[in-house]
């Protein structure tokens, strides 16, 4: 069990340096664009091209999905594009060092959502939410500067 948590927590990682480093790198290229949407569906096509090259053999499964599981994956994709849209036009908008930290105020919307959605298996302890509260008040204190 420690080393799937601990595998968790590297990807976890790994995700936020990527996930990180997207936001100077939308910003350079925002500089040179027309509009944010070219560099959206730009994004999008070669994350697309990048997650078939993956897991092509599990979207082709003989198993069909569950109906509340398409809705749910549905959904989540259909936020998670309209946040990067917003993301985009943000970085177009206002200074990455602005931008990003206001980005990561999704501790919080994280924390709410598993609290509601998840009680019986996520646990939400004191450390988690001074961590969540600890990077929202960094975020304020960043973009305020």
């Amino acid at each position: 069990m420690k080393g799937v948590r601990l595998q968790g927590y590297l990807f976890s990682f790994a995700s936020a340096l990527c996930y990180g480093s997207t936001a100077v790198i939308i910003k350079g290229g925002i500089l040179q664009l027309t509009t944010p949407l070219v560099g959206v569906t730009i994004s999008f096509w070669v994350g697309t091209l990048i997650l078939w090259a993956v897991g092509w053999r599990q979207v082709i499964s003989p198993e069909p999905a569950p109906r509340r599981a398409i809705v749910a994956m549905f959904t989540a994709g259909l936020l998670s594009g309209v946040g990067t849209l917003l993301r985009f036009v943000a970085l177009g908008l206002a200074p990455v060092t602005v931008v990003g930290p206001l980005t990561s105020l999704s501790p919080l919307i994280t924390m709410l959502g598993a609290r509601i959605f998840f009680q019986r298996w996520e646990r939400i302890t004191w450390q988690v939410i001074l961590g969540s509260v600890l990077v929202v008040a960094g975020a304020i204190l960043v973009s305020r500067g």
